[in-house]
């Protein structure tokens, strides 16, 4: 009898201390992704930073990535996660003027930051057994974004092939949503007037996009929705000069995480509307 009671109290207590475990890391939970342009650092306004701290709190995110942390070092923008409760941060300036950085509730390990030969450059890293790969195209073609992207890909293709994220602004249009811009014709004889190079063939550029596509990535919004919704420009800020919506920015998971997306939000509201020219994307994971 006495050998019966020792067994179940071992074995409760390794019950109690998983279930401690689960709790401490949030496993079981689900896990709230975030990824946002910040128009450079919230256009350096302390009063858009505070605004964006109180709204951050009510979301909670777990993570979050950032482009265009400008007005912020790596010191300062540390105190800023900490300050709506995420304790680890990675900040990444290639000089470009608009650095790229994560903030988590975890802990970060496994952190690469790659600058040679691209503009903005890419982190990776890894939360929570997840493989983050956060990224800002370069805005100036489509076709150094279509050098970026290769590379990029190329670089993760060396990580582990479950449990990805890749999040951004990629600057670039995905061919689900040709359907939506094939209607902005006054915006793309303005282009090509323009001679822009963001013109590819005298249409509106797809490759780079398409690119994540071929590579058997998850848009998380389409995935969810099966429709279009901007991601840019917000309703205070116009993009280029331009008020056609677009959809630029993206969280892409592996095909291995597609039973766990639960929901992927644009998030529209009156704070999103002002502190930015991009609104947030917001992904939620069953666990």
């Amino acid at each position: 009898m006495k050998t019966y009671i020792i067994i179940a109290v071992l074995m409760l207590s390794v019950v109690l201390d998983n279930a401690g475990y689960a709790a401490c890391t949030g496993q079981g939970d689900p896990l709230k992704i975030m990824n946002y342009n910040v128009l450079v650092g919230f256009n350096g306004s302390k009063m858009y930073r505070e605004k964006y701290k109180n709204w951050i709190k009510e979301r909670l995110p777990d993570i979050i990535g950032y482009q265009e942390m400008s007005k912020f070092t790596e010191d300062t923008f540390a105190a800023f996660a900490q300050s709506y409760g995420h304790s680890y941060t990675v900040f990444f300036d290639t000089g470009s003027c608009c650095p790229l950085a994560i903030s988590s509730k975890y802990p970060i390990s496994n952190i690469q930051k790659i600058g040679i030969g691209l503009h903005h450059g890419v982190i990776t890293a890894e939360i929570e057994g997840y493989r983050l790969i956060v990224l800002h195209l370069d805005p100036s073609s489509w076709q150094q974004r279509l050098v970026e992207i290769d590379k990029i890909l190329a670089i993760i293709d060396s990580l582990p092939k479950e449990k990805r994220l890749m999040m951004g602004d990629f600057n670039s249009f995905s061919p689900v949503d040709a359907d939506v811009y094939s209607t902005q014709q006054a915006r793309l004889a303005r282009a090509i007037k323009a001679q822009s190079k963001n013109i590819n063939n005298g249409n509106f550029d797809y490759s780079v996009i398409q690119r994540v596509i071929d590579a058997g990535y998850i848009d998380s919004w389409w995935e969810k929705h099966r429709k279009f919704t901007h991601t840019c420009p917000t309703n205070l800020h116009s993009t280029a000069g331009s008020a056609d919506k677009l959809r630029i920015d993206y969280i892409w998971t592996s095909p291995d995480l597609k039973p766990e997306i639960k929901d992927c939000e644009v998030v529209y509201d009156g704070t999103t509307h002002i502190l930015s020219d991009h609104y947030p994307v917001l992904l939620t994971l069953e666990r």
